[in-house]
């Protein structure tokens, strides 16, 4: 069986996303295209959380003497596996979400690639 893995059949795809996040972010909500791209987006979120919530992050003078009291504000964060996540994803309803994104009639990619002769010893 010689079927192509699955990320380099989808490398097209994801250069053409990739540029439409690039064009308008709020497309993709929270979304982001790499690990490098989280911790500036949860900083930009933490960031609205103290413009809408005055109290946010901030401290009394008795809450600074108890590390467990705050301003009554609270974050929860969760951390799951999503390994076989993509084998229940609705085919249909991605490929009408990709359809809605997808603005341009043909993306252009390249790739590049290096080729060295047999004997060149780099």
């Amino acid at each position: 069986n010689n079927v192509a893995p699955p990320n380099k059949i989808l490398r097209s795809t994801f250069h053409a996303l990739k540029y439409e996040h690039e064009k308008k972010p709020s497309l993709f909500g929270a979304g982001v295209l790499g690990m490098t791209e989280v911790f500036p987006s949860f900083c930009s979120f933490v960031e609205a959380l103290k413009e809408k919530w005055s109290d946010f992050g901030s401290r009394t003078t008795a809450a600074a003497a108890r590390p467990d009291v705050g301003s009554g504000r609270h974050l929860y964060f969760a951390s799951v596996d999503i390994k076989h996540c993509y084998d229940t994803i609705n085919q249909k309803r991605l490929y009408n979400l990709i359809r809605s994104v997808i603005k341009e009639d043909v993306y252009l990619t390249k790739s590049n690639f290096i080729l060295h002769s047999k004997d060149d010893d780099n």
